[in-house]
């Protein structure tokens, strides 16, 4: 090489491309029966040692997640209700115009990025690829009473259950690797 200046060649890292992936845990809550998950197995551990209050169990459901964007690209939003004016529930979306709509929403508190997710909207419905499982969102209609709870589900058959107990079925809301 010749000339004065220093030549340099950037090189990704093989790892910093590759997805991390994390598990959903889902928990239920016998006393308010609320549902919960987390990706944090440090969180997981705090709610099974009773950090969270009492009653809450795990269901043994859950889902794969993307723990980087590397595989899942877009940040899944998560938001608890804010103390003394939300509900005592969290939120979760991978819509940014959703995540947006619900920061502005002084009922909601802003927690960060849970875990990343995709979709792709084909004729206004959320469909995911065959590489990906669905995740569908219900809601126990729970506003009026300022109790409001979402479930997050990648199990049609659970949804539909939930419906037929009195729950809104939202629809697909995101896609995770199978």
């Amino acid at each position: 090489m010749t000339g004065g200046a220093a030549a340099s060649l950037d090189i990704p890292s093989k790892a910093s491309t590759l997805p991390v992936y994390g598990n959903v845990i889902e928990f239920y809550n016998t006393a308010s029966m609320h549902y919960f998950i987390t990706a944090s197995p440090q969180e997981a551990a705090f709610v099974d040692l009773g950090g969270a209050g009492p009653n809450w169990q795990r269901t043994g459901l859950g889902f794969k997640v993307w723990m980087t964007p590397a595989g899942g690209g877009m940040p899944v939003c998560r938001f608890y209700g804010t103390p003394g004016v939300g509900p005592n529930s969290h939120f979760y979306s991978a819509l940014p115009n959703e995540c947006a709509g619900t920061a502005s929403d002084p009922g909601w508190t802003y927690e960060g990025t849970a875990f990343y997710a995709n979709y792709l909207y084909q004729d206004g419905v959320n469909v995911c690829p065959a590489s990906s499982r669905t995740v569908y969102r219900l809601y126990n209609n729970g506003f009026a009473q300022n109790n409001s709870n979402h479930r997050y589900t990648t199990d049609y058959d659970v949804a539909t259950s939930m419906v037929t107990a009195g729950w809104s079925f939202e629809g697909p809301t995101m896609c995770v690797p199978r």
